[in-house]
């Protein structure tokens, strides 16, 4: 009896310690696949850079291209990747891009920009204008306040556009020294 009491323990110690293991190796797994996965997006980004900085910068003035852009969130609903830009004028954009216009794919809520894109390489510069404008575009957000009442959910105009899961479409146009980048 104590012989089978201690094979029978032996056969559950080792089960148990099995599939520890197999969910250890498991963890791992869908954890490299989420490092795998943010890499494949931020490459994605950096595209979506490569082809918006080579289009504006190659349009004649009067010109207008549409370019194709990947997606680059797994869920609409919770995408927080936004093209945006800002002209040279501006004064409140990231330091780093102070006197240049630029666009940029960042990460982040389009009501604060300027924090989203602090990344160096989140933003590229469009050379030879004397204007950038993105979007507008709407986004959820609160709207009224203290003095108005009560806040609600409504749609907010953003200098900005949201990406989503599948391809988006940007038109890029040049007119007057002034590049536009508003979805199709």
């Amino acid at each position: 009896m104590d012989k089978k009491g201690f094979l029978i323990e032996k056969a559950v110690l080792e089960l148990v310690l099995t599939i520890i293991g197999i969910l250890l190796i498991l963890s791992v797994m869908v954890y490299a696949f989420g490092l795998v996965s943010t890499a494949q997006v931020k490459r994605n980004a950096q595209t979506s850079l490569d082809i918006l900085e080579s289009r504006a910068n190659s349009l004649q003035e009067g010109g207008k291209v549409v370019a194709k852009l990947p997606g680059l969130c797994k869920d609409s609903k919770d995408c927080k990747w936004l093209l945006t830009g800002w002209s040279k004028t501006e004064k409140d954009m990231p330091e780093q891009h102070l006197l240049k216009n630029v666009v940029c794919v960042c990460k982040g809520e389009p009501n604060n920009r300027v924090r989203a894109c602090q990344n160096i390489d989140s933003c590229r510069e469009i050379k030879g204008v004397s204007n950038v404008v993105v979007g507008p575009s709407q986004f959820l957000g609160i709207v009224g306040g203290a003095m108005g009442g009560g806040a609600m959910q409504g749609q907010i105009s953003y200098p900005a556009i949201a990406f989503s899961t599948n391809l988006i479409e940007v038109e890029i146009s040049k007119s007057n020294g002034v590049v536009s980048f508003k979805k199709v």
